[in-house]
C-alpha cells in the first residue's frame, strides 16, 4: 500500500535497493541489489526522484500517443482491413529480408545499388511475396475446408 510519494530528498536515492525474494521454503528474504531506478521503498513509503518521475511521465505520454495513433488507424480503416494490411506488411518485410539475406545484402548495401539492379531485386521480392500470399491463402482455405483439394 502506498501511503506517501515524495521527492524531497534527492540524496536519499544513493543507497542500494532492498528487494524481497521468495526462497524454496516460501520465506521471503531481503536481497540487496544495485539501484535500478532512483526509487526507495521503506515500510509503506515510496520515494521517487524528480528525474525518475519526469521520465516516467514522459514515457506514459509517449505510450498514450502511440496508442491513440494506433486506435485512430484501426478506427479509420476498420479492424479487418487494418489486420490484413499489417499481415501484408509482415509478409513483405519477411520476403524482403529473406531475398536480401540470400544475396548477401543488407538494406544499406541495397540502397547503394544501381537502379536497374534494385528494380530486378524488387521484382524478385514481389514474386516471393506473391508466393507467400498464395501459400497463406491455401493454408487458410485448407483450415476453413479441410476436405477441399487445394494444390498450387
Amino acid at each position: 500500500m502506498i501511503n506517501n510519494i515524495t521527492s524531497s530528498n534527492p540524496a536519499y536515492f544513493d543507497g542500494p535497493l532492498l528487494q524481497k525474494n521468495v526462497n524454496d521454503s516460501g520465506v521471503q528474504s531481503p536481497q540487496q541489489t544495485p539501484p535500478i531506478a532512483p526509487v526507495r521503498i521503506i515500510q509503506d513509503k515510496i520515494e521517487i526522484s524528480p528525474q525518475a518521475k519526469q521520465t516516467y511521465e514522459q514515457h506514459q505520454k509517449t505510450q498514450k500517443q502511440a496508442q491513440d495513433i494506433l486506435t485512430d488507424e484501426v478506427m479509420e480503416k476498420g479492424f479487418l482491413a487494418w489486420a490484413q494490411e499489417k499481415q501484408m506488411e509482415k509478409i513483405e518485410a519477411e520476403a524482403r529480408a529473406q531475398v536480401l539475406k540470400s544475396m548477401g545484402l543488407d538494406e544499406d548495401d541495397f540502397s547503394n545499388l544501381e537502379s536497374e539492379v534494385k528494380q530486378r531485386i524488387e521484382m524478385i521480392i514481389a514474386e516471393k511475396v506473391r508466393e507467400k500470399l498464395e501459400l497463406e491463402i491455401a493454408k487458410n482455405l485448407k483450415k476453413s475446408n479441410p476436405n477441399a483439394d487445394i494444390s498450387l
